[in-house]
């Protein structure tokens, strides 16, 4: 495992921990790396868990840190993440939170807490997927077999059948938005435009957001989830991607696009999830790009 050495929070050291958390809140700690194929996205969670842990009290799933990976159902790392799944879905049945922010791991993580808070308020969910990629295939369709890119197929209840059972309830496609999104597979594709998947291009991120806003009122939308893969920046205009990212993909969207989005979609909808993935450890010791990210999370809280 690659050295490092812990710069200070992102918060100030005098807040309250009243002040930072609500008991109605689950902040879920969630390293699965599996559905990478990666470790490094254990080690990049855990540094950023380690950065927020003094004012932040999460509840963690446990992760074997390193193993040789398993091959069934045509997914790398199956059985860890059907376990880690069910074990994410017994946490939550028993938290019944009423906001969930998760530090990550892969993408694979999302199943449990998405199709929990689309249970809970009755398909009144917008899942906005600021990503790099579309995440959108099934195990027959993907080139790389890793789980990362099936998520959002399996939470519209496609897939290995075991992992889908992991979910409380099934999106429909229209409640999916995809932002960022530029690398896709030509299944994707094809999947996403039958589906009819709405997308939004890093450019309207940048300059539309509280459009994006009004549109998702507009379709009768009032709560938000935030998914964001560290890929959704551009590696031109946040170098460091290209240390945090396994994928960092042209196009992206700069980091203060980022910050302004959220803010927004925070202030004129209601945001009960929230969730930060693939981020590894960067090639050096300053923790300055990581602090960053930390404070989108300090963001998302209020």
């Amino acid at each position: 495992m690659r050295s490092w050495r812990p710069s200070p929070s992102p918060y100030r050291k005098d807040k309250p921990m009243t002040e930072m958390h609500s008991s109605e809140d689950l902040y879920l700690f969630f390293p699965q790396w599996e559905g990478s194929g990666k470790t490094e996205v254990y080690i990049g969670a855990t540094i950023l868990q380690q950065i927020l842990q003094p004012h932040i009290p999460f509840n963690a799933i446990k992760v074997e840190a390193a193993h040789e990976p398993d091959f069934e159902h045509d997914i790398l790392g199956y059985s860890h993440i059907l376990r880690y799944a069910q074990e994410a879905h017994h946490l939550l049945s028993s938290k019944n939170p009423r906001r969930i922010f998760t530090l990550g791991g892969d993408c694979g993580i999302e199943v449990a807490p998405i199709s929990f808070l689309n249970k809970r308020y009755d398909g009144d969910l917008a899942v906005i997927w600021l990503d790099a990629h579309a995440d959108s295939n099934t195990p027959l369709s993907s080139p790389s077999k890793t789980f990362h890119g099936m998520v959002l197929r399996t939470l519209l209840g496609e897939g290995a059948p075991e992992l889908v059972a992991t979910s409380f309830s099934r999106l429909l496609p229209q409640q999916i938005f995809l932002a960022g999104v530029r690398d896709l597979d030509v299944p994707e594709q094809r999947f996403l435009s039958h589906a009819q998947v709405s997308s939004f291009t890093s450019a309207q991120l940048t300059t539309q957001a509280e459009e994006i806003a009004d549109t998702l009122k507009k379709q009768g939308f009032s709560h938000v989830y935030l998914h964001i893969d560290v890929d959704v920046l551009d590696p031109l205009s946040f170098p460091a991607v290209k240390d945090i990212s396994h994928f960092p993909t042209p196009g992206g969207i700069d980091i203060q696009t980022l910050r302004h989005f959220q803010h927004i979609m925070i202030s004129k909808l209601t945001t009960v999830g929230w969730c930060l993935t693939e981020v590894i450890p960067p090639q050096h010791e300053n923790m300055h790009e990581l602090e960053q990210l930390a404070g989108l999370y300090a963001q998302a809280l209020k």
